[in-house]
């Protein structure tokens, strides 16, 4: 029993290293994978087009990295950096990446309004989350580089919620009176959101 059982365990080890192997057939262990990401982010404070770029090196399936994303919240504007790390698995010619998220997300215009010159607030505030990817490889050389493509998901929460309180100067004419005013306005504003966007990836990956 203990022969036929150890048999069948080198069986098993024998053939997941022949898939592993068959995955990437070109490539080492160690590689860097540079990705770029377009789609659209949907928060609490609102929504717009969504922009990123993450660069990861990859030891396996253990992967760790950076990213940059921008996106034009509706009215405003946000940014973040943050620090990524999980795993990246390919499977003959599909990868699925499964990665946590650590950073800070920076906030302009939040709370402001188009028909005055209300300018909105600005905060800076930190945020967990994870992404999820799953590729399918649609060019490879034979010195083990390779071009995935495929869609992305993101969720993200920052850590706690500010609120800041300003003022702003309001001068205009009224539509309606066709009256000049000049008044200063105070707003009261509460920052901190939880986010979701869904993203067209592309990533490149350069064997080392």
């Amino acid at each position: 029993m203990v022969r036929r059982a150890a048999l069948l365990s080198a069986v098993f080890i024998l053939r997941g290293s022949q898939i592993a192997h068959a995955a990437a057939p070109d490539s080492g262990p160690l590689a860097l994978d540079v990705e770029g990401q377009l789609g659209w982010l949907q928060g609490s404070h609102s929504g717009g087009v969504d922009l990123g770029a993450t660069a990861r090196l990859r030891y396996g399936i253990l992967t760790a990295g950076a990213s940059i994303q921008g996106a034009t919240i509706l009215f405003g504007s946000m940014g973040s950096v943050s620090g990524v790390a999980g795993l990246s698995l390919p499977v003959e010619f599909i990868r699925l990446d499964a990665l946590a998220e650590f950073g800070l997300n920076a906030y302009s215009g939040v709370g402001s309004n188009f028909l005055s010159n209300d300018p909105g607030v600005r905060a800076t505030l930190p945020f967990a989350g994870f992404r999820t990817s799953l590729l399918a490889c649609v060019f490879r050389n034979a010195r083990g580089g390779s071009v995935w493509l495929g869609p992305s998901v993101q969720y993200a929460k920052d850590l706690y919620s500010t609120t800041r309180t300003y003022t702003y100067r309001d001068q205009g004419e009224s539509g309606f009176s066709g009256e000049y005013y000049d008044r200063l306005v105070t707003n009261t504003v509460r920052v901190g959101q939880s986010r979701f966007s869904i993203l067209a990836t592309v990533s490149t990956t350069i064997p080392l």
